[in-house]
């Protein structure tokens, strides 16, 4: 903090308050993304070992069979790295630093302390907005590869049954 002046002469704790309450927010967001993300690999994998599994019992496997397992596998690997992408984006700004923070209680006033602390977590938000981005687009492609995944294995075992 180079200078108290820097911040207005008004009460922070409005701006403060919604800084605050929008920063816990969007790390909610971050938490539930990743969930999300957690479980698109979950049901990708899930599907792919039991589609696996089943073939592997099969005596014959036809070529038409083997032809949309591997593009199911295909599907499901760009799943896979392109969420693993975005899940590993980790690191977060979660508000003011603790050891500034203190350093600064003892040499300002309150209401600058308060305006520093909005100006930290207005940045911690904004530096977060890309990688929560990141991690949405993410998802909207891997939803859609998950769906590719599951039809193309589901087809490629009803068309592994003998038609008897």
């Amino acid at each position: 903090m180079a200078t108290a002046n820097r911040f207005p002469q008004k009460d922070p704790q409005l701006v403060y308050d919604l800084s605050k309450e929008r920063l816990n927010v969007q790390l909610s967001q971050i938490d539930s993304l990743d969930t999300k993300i957690g479980n698109l690999m979950g049901f990708g994998s899930a599907i792919l070992a039991i589609m696996v599994t089943i073939l592997t019992l099969a005596s014959t496997v036809p070529l038409h069979t083997m032809i949309l397992l591997f593009i199911g596998i295909a599907a499901y690997l760009a799943m896979v790295i392109t969420l693993l992408i975005a899940y590993y984006a980790k690191h977060w700004e979660a508000g003011p630093d603790l050891n500034e923070a203190w350093q600064h209680s003892t040499q300002y006033e309150i209401r600058t302390m308060y305006w520093w602390a909005t100006e930290s977590l207005k940045k911690c938000y904004f530096g977060n907005k890309n990688k929560t981005a990141r991690k949405v687009r993410a998802i909207k492609i891997g939803l859609p590869l998950l769906a590719v995944e599951t039809v193309t294995l589901t087809l490629g075992l009803i068309s592994s049954m003998p038609l008897s």
